[in-house]
Order: C-alpha cells, then structure tokens, then sequence
C-alpha cells in the first residue's frame, strides 16, 4: 500500500524501485517542521498564559486554534491532547488540555462559544460536550496514579463571572475528598428527576441537584436540565454554573446534575473548581 508525501510517493522500503531516500527526505522535513511548529507554538503558550494570570480572559480560544491548526496539518493534537473533529467540522468539534502552567484538565469546543449563557448550549443541534468531557475522564490520574474511580470524577462549567476564560470550557477532574463525601451521602437521597436542595458542597454556595439514570451522559444535557431547573436561569443563564458527577446508588450507575445560581446582590462566588481535588490531573504533552 502506498501513500502520497508531498509531490513523491512513498511505499514500504520491500517494494522495488521506490525512491526511498525521497521518502526520508520529505519525512524527514515534516519532523523538522513539526518541531519547529512545537517550538513556536510552546512560545505562544508562555506568553499566553502569562497573559491569563495577568487577568486576560481571551487567551483559550487562541490555544484551541492552534490545537487544530496542528491536527489538520500534521495529524497531532499538541499543545492539545486531544483533537475530535469529525467531518473536519469546527462546529461539531473540540479539544481536551491542560492549559500551560496549570493543573487543569479541560475540553473546549473547537467553535466560538463565550460559555454557559451560549443558547446553542441547550439546543439538539449541538455536539454533546459533557459527553465528550466524560469521556475524557480516561485521562486523568489521582493522587495516587491511578485512574479514578466512576463516583470521584466531576465535570463543572462556571458561570461568566467566576471563570477566568471567555471560551466555554468543560474543568474534568476528581472530586475534592470532602465534596465526595458530601455527594456520597447527598446521593441516595435525591429524588430521580426533580430538583432537590443538595447544600453547601462548598462553602457559601447552596446547590441544587437531579439525579439521572444514565451510565455516560450521552443522552443527557446538563445545559439544558440545569436551566429548566431555575426559572432566573432562562433569562439569566450566564449565572449557572453546572456540575455533572459520577455516582452510584444501590449499586447502579447514575450522574447527578447538579447546578448553582448566583443572583444580584450576590457577594463574589469562587468558581466551582473548589469541588475538585488539585492533585488530580493528567499529563501535560509539555512536560
């Protein structure tokens, strides 16, 4: 079987008659070009996230470009770990990182989209990303190294006023040990379905939750039930922030779609990355 580099065609080194110091060559000058791309692009990123701990709120979408600029001329994800595009579609697309000088995973759409107040967000049209997220969560490690369990995983989305970026994205990591615990003992209790108070998970922030009968989001979306869950919400979704997280209850597999809401005259809310654990994360394609 053969395949085109460039102007030349390449075939295993087996076949008689191909120019194979012309496959090395053009090989050779894709690696070169590779590396030099990573260079650059590792460049960027430091400027980046210099820019974002200096407060600036557009420096995702910049490193979500790149991601599939690499994708669709070299067929890698970096500085991403991962690239989904199907149908070479940015529309139905995202990326999964771990931004530069951060312990974060994250998963953003490879289109613009500013975050939760997005109305394409709970529309049928668009790519489930909380699916996409759970998915991702084969990624992370634990503080001890290995693969968290189902019911330690939770994927939180911010509201426009406590995250730091203007381009959605998805944080997916493990619960906080003392959030577990929380969700552990919330979980049994909430009904299937309807919106309950679940408490303060953390501090200063009352959420409510739903429990679903569902074993990995694909038919779920938590944008959708979240805004039904709060009649502000739907004038107001930019106040959401949303969290889906593995549980399991009697011994069967379910998600709790759990959402708080700031309102005027709220005091300043931390995002609700306070429910995660720092030390779980995954590698970064930069260390």
């Amino acid at each position: 079987m053969t395949h085109r580099q460039g102007s030349i065609i390449c075939a295993p080194a087996s076949l008689e008659g191909t120019d194979i110091d012309g496959c090395r060559a053009v090989k050779n000058g894709e690696k070169m070009a590779l590396q030099r791309f990573r260079g650059l692009v590792t460049a960027a990123l430091l400027m980046g996230a210099g820019a974002a701990q200096a407060g600036g709120r557009d420096a995702l979408w910049p490193v979500v470009r790149t991601c599939v600029t690499a994708y669709r001329l070299f067929g890698v994800s970096f500085p991403c770990l991962k690239v989904e595009l199907p149908d070479n579609n940015l529309d139905k697309g995202y990326a999964v990182l771990r931004p530069l000088k951060s312990d974060d995973l994250i998963l953003s759409p490879t289109r613009e989209s500013a975050g939760v107040e997005d109305p394409m967000l709970r529309t049928p049209e668009t790519p489930n990303y909380f699916a996409a997220a759970w998915r991702a969560r084969a990624l992370l490690k634990g503080p001890d190294g290995n693969p968290p369990e189902r019911d330690e995983v939770a994927l939180v989305v911010n509201s426009r006023r406590a995250r730091s970026q203007d381009q959605l994205h998805i944080h997916i990591g493990c619960l906080h040990p003392e959030a577990r615990r929380f969700l552990d003992t919330a979980a049994g209790r909430l009904p299937l379905y309807k919106w309950a108070p679940v408490g303060p998970i953390v501090q200063g922030q009352n959420w409510f939750g739903v429990r679903i009968k569902d074993a990995d989001l694909e038919q779920v979306n938590p944008f959708w039930i979240a805004t039904r869950g709060f009649e502000e919400a739907t004038a107001n979704p930019g106040n959401l922030m949303v969290a889906a997280v593995g549980a399991r209850v009697a011994g069967e597999d379910d998600f709790l779609v759990l959402a708080f809401l700031e309102r005027a005259g709220d005091r300043y809310h931390p995002g609700g990355e306070g429910l995660l654990d720092r030390r779980c994360t995954a590698p970064s394609p930069l260390d």
